[in-house]
């Protein structure tokens, strides 16, 4: 399959595309007769290519989830129940969300001529006790979310003007306004990123929140912050992306 091959993650990936739109601009800037438009021509097709590619990828993902909504909903119930257990059975404490990354592309005026445009969709959201309501897509560019998906690392939120200062706290690197507008809904908010075995490949970004209320901050820092409470997380990241491609 295309999107499992080794070659076709290094042809269709952001080096590439970032190449082949440099190309395309520079020689874009060459007037008259000597307009090399065998490079303008290549390089502006594999544009193209490679951004149906890559949304023909995201697309399938978003499909092998319908195609194993079951499976995957019973890994998100049992992320609720380890959670709930090392927490001392608090199950009604935690809500999951799991959010894939999908692409959409439109005509651009500029060089490379076309637009991909990425968000990360909710698509599945699991809790005994449903109390908050989590946005159904977020930009991938931008906020907590955004960074746990780009840079492929795990990230804890927690609300510092209900709860105080807290080491290691995604709030210190968020704008004021985007604290503002997550103290709305959560207490505490940690985002991990469904990579693979090797920490690679990320295809979107699985949500654990708690409510904004200092007891269920308290508990849910001392769950997520212990070694057992990281290591459920990590297995279930991995176990979806695994489920999600194949």
């Amino acid at each position: 399959m295309l999107g499992k091959a080794p070659w076709a993650d290094l042809v269709f990936g952001k080096v590439t595309l970032a190449t082949a739109t440099m190309v395309l601009a520079v020689a874009g800037l060459v007037g008259g007769e000597t307009r090399p438009w065998l490079w303008i021509i290549g390089s502006a097709g594999f544009v193209v290519l490679h951004t149906a590619v890559n949304a023909a990828r995201d697309r399938n993902i978003v499909r092998r989830l319908g195609r194993e909504y079951d499976r995957v909903q019973r890994r998100a119930v049992q992320v609720v129940s380890d959670l709930g257990q090392i927490a001392g059975n608090q199950f009604g404490l935690w809500m999951v969300d799991l959010y894939l990354c999908e692409s959409n592309w439109s005509p651009s005026k500029r060089p490379p001529f076309i637009l991909r445009q990425q968000i990360l969709s909710r698509q599945l959201s699991v809790s005994l006790i449903e109390a908050r309501h989590p946005p159904p897509s977020t930009n991938p560019q931008s906020g907590v979310y955004g960074m746990c998906y780009r840079e492929a690392k795990p990230l804890l939120w927690a609300n510092e003007a209900v709860y105080g200062e807290i080491p290691d706290n995604a709030w210190t690197a968020m704008e004021p306004l985007t604290n503002d507008d997550l103290s709305k809904s959560y207490g505490v908010l940690n985002v991990s990123p469904l990579i693979d075995q090797v920490g690679k490949r990320c295809i979107g970004v699985l949500a654990i929140h708690v409510e904004p209320e200092p007891k269920a901050i308290h508990k849910a820092l001392g769950t997520l912050r212990t070694p057992e409470g990281r290591h459920r997380i990590k297995n279930a990241c991995v176990e979806l992306h695994g489920l999600l491609v194949r």
